[in-house]
């Protein structure tokens, strides 16, 4: 019996120190609050695992899953990963922007802040804005040049450029397949004999892009302008684009969004809003598409002055073939003709015309327009249609849903008001409000 006894003793001895039959040893247990599988506040010791407790505490925040060292750094301020830095990639505006780019081989984030220069991205490498970041060249030229460029750049004000001798102001887009993503093109400049491009320049590129605004621009030419957007052979697309609050004075127009001998993939969800053309003449105002092949969906133009350019909003000429749908005019003022089509194969539906718009051109087009027309007393439909077939439905009960010709109301759409369409058709756009309704 005395010899037995060390053996209990020891048996003894190992239970309490934690190993229990199933042969488990005890280990500290972290909470994990977010259930990320990485936690924060020790629970002690114990030989079975907590509830929502996991073995390790190396989460940073334990109250946000994105948040851990198994997630992957994001340019948003955040230490993402926990690893002690907020940014991947970070450059500030004490740093010289164009040199951290060119070092760079993945992706850099732009700090807050206004970066002054002219900047030229190629490659592949990534950039992205942070809480304002703005680049500015402060009236020394194209602000912002992508040449042959496959990369994304994102979240970022363009301002300062100042077009003149055919280049672009703000933003130029040459060669190069890039994705623009959150781009503001704001207070860019053009005071000279022709402009193009004053915003932005696309060349046969296939550059797409995701609510796009362009604002606060000024084009001042004393000979022409090919718009304050050209895009040339423009094979991307767009979803998402806002122009609100331009001027363009000179005596030919080409229009705020000019897309020529282009065949991209759409455009869609558009707003063009409180902006001001004076000229003498031109082939548009608004959107224009010449020998270009388009889709063009969900659309509002409102509370807009156009002087002297027929296709004060809309121009589609040049034997484009152009789809257009769901597209509203609201409080517009033209005084020559609102919408143009010369020399065009359009198929328009459920297009909603409102007070303010004047005229229809029609020379030379075929195609079929269905309208909606309210207050028709201030709208004019195909007042010239010189050598065209186009079709005319002109009544607000094709807008049911037995119609012929295959119209029927948005579901969920704004309400534009008594007088102005009734409820429930309109435009609805997925990123923009219809501004001046």
């Amino acid at each position: 019996m005395t010899r037995l006894r060390p053996l209990l003793i020891l048996s003894a001895f190992a239970f309490a120190c934690g190993e229990e039959d199933t042969g488990e040893a005890c280990a500290e247990w972290f909470e994990d609050a977010d259930g990320d599988g990485f936690g924060s506040t020790s629970l002690g010791e114990s030989c079975e695992q907590p509830a929502a407790a996991v073995d390790n505490g190396d989460d940073c925040d334990d109250a946000d899953e994105t948040v851990n060292p198994g997630a992957a750094e994001l340019c948003d301020g955040i230490d993402t990963d926990c690893d002690g830095e907020d940014d991947v990639g970070g450059v500030t505006v004490a740093d010289d922007l164009q040199a951290a780019f060119d070092g760079a081989t993945d992706s850099i984030c732009l700090a807050p802040g206004e970066y002054t220069g002219t900047f030229e991205f190629t490659g592949k490498v990534d950039v992205v804005g942070r809480d304002g970041a703005t680049l500015n060249a402060d009236g020394a030229g194209t602000t912002l040049r992508l040449v042959g460029y496959e990369g994304t750049v994102s979240n970022i004000t363009v301002r300062g450029g100042q077009a003149i001798d055919g280049e672009p102001g703000g933003l130029e887009v040459a060669g190069g397949a890039p994705h623009l993503e959150s781009l503001t093109l704001r207070d860019n400049h053009c005071d000279a004999d022709a402009c193009a491009g004053t915003a932005a320049a696309f060349s046969a590129t296939g550059a797409t892009f995701t609510d796009l605004v362009v604002e606060d621009n000024t084009a001042t030419s004393t000979t022409s302008d090919d718009g304050l957007m050209l895009l040339e052979s423009w094979t991307g697309s767009g979803d998402g684009l806002l122009i609100v609050d331009n001027t363009m004075t000179g005596p030919s127009q080409s229009g705020l969004f000019h897309v020529r001998e282009s065949d991209p993939g759409g455009l869609t969800n558009v707003v063009v809003n409180g902006n001001s053309l004076e000229t003498e003449g031109g082939i548009g105002g608004g959107l224009t598409f010449a020998d270009s092949t388009i889709t063009v969906d969900n659309v509002g133009i409102s509370g807009n002055t156009v002087n002297g350019v027929a296709g004060g909003f809309l121009s589609i000429i040049d034997s484009s073939v152009v789809t257009v749908s769901h597209i509203t005019f609201i409080n517009n003022g033209a005084s020559v003709g609102a919408i143009k089509f010369e020399d065009a194969d359009f198929d328009g539906t459920e297009l909603f015309a409102m007070p303010g718009l004047s005229t229809v051109n029609c020379n030379g087009s075929t195609g079929t327009l269905a309208w909606s027309m309210y207050d028709i007393g201030k709208f004019g439909s195909c007042v010239t249609n010189e050598g065209g077939n186009i079709t005319e439905f002109e009544a607000g009960s094709y807008l049911d849903s037995n119609s012929p010709y295959g119209l029927t109301p948005l579901e969920g759409a704004v309400t534009l008001g008594a007088g102005q369409g009734g409820s429930d058709i309109g435009f609805e756009p997925a990123r923009f409000p219809l501004i001046g309704e």
